[in-house]
């Protein structure tokens, strides 16, 4: 994550640079990412912010008790944040495969993270029986191709996930995200379909 953040801001700035200082009137003020810890309380506040909602991302360093977070003002300022929001990269753009591609995957820039949590999900848990796969939606009101619209869900809009569960304790042991009619599980060489890819 911290290599790709990096990677991706040099990307922007190189791809911009006639916007920036001394040529252009803006001021490119990236720091490199350095510290794994600066990513891990980036996270930890973006968590923060999906429990305790504010109107304005802003809010969260209001002087003003009531918006103001305390935990994330003495964590990180806010302009760091912002910086490391507008760049934070999960995957190595060099390697992303074009839309055009017929191995062209719409979850590539999230895969390496995916990978990792399915790797440590199955790492620290052993499935006995009564496994089930079953579909999940993620809540998502934001533009994306493979939002899905399902009026007899309890989340009726966002992203499908195929879950392979246990039935007892509802613990995830895989997932892969469903991306519509094209999707590449649709392919799958044992016949199975999506749930050979899960097993």
């Amino acid at each position: 994550m911290r290599e790709n953040t990096n990677k991706y801001a040099e990307f922007v700035h190189s791809a911009t640079l006639n916007e920036w200082e001394p040529t252009g009137n803006k001021k490119w003020r990236w720091n490199p990412v350095t510290d794994i810890a600066d990513l891990f309380n980036f996270i930890a506040i973006i968590l923060i912010m999906g429990i305790n909602k504010q109107p304005r991302v802003q809010d969260y360093w209001s002087s003003d008790p009531i918006l103001g977070n305390e935990q994330v003002k003495r964590t990180m300022t806010r302009r760091r944040f912002l910086d490391i929001y507008k760049f934070f990269h999960l995957s190595d753009r060099e390697n992303e495969i074009s839309k055009d591609d017929l191995s062209f995957y719409m979850m590539q820039k999230l895969d390496p993270f995916m990978t990792c949590l399915r790797s440590n999900f199955q790492k620290y848990f052993e499935p006995y029986t009564h496994l089930s796969v079953d579909e999940a939606m993620v809540k998502y009101k934001g533009r994306l191709g493979i939002v899905q619209y399902m009026p007899n869900k309890p989340v009726k809009r966002g992203i499908k996930v195929w879950t392979l569960c246990t039935s007892f304790f509802g613990y995830v042991y895989n997932f892969e995200p469903y991306c519509g009619k094209k999707d590449k599980l649709l392919r799958s060489e044992n016949g199975l379909g999506l749930c050979g890819e899960l097993f």
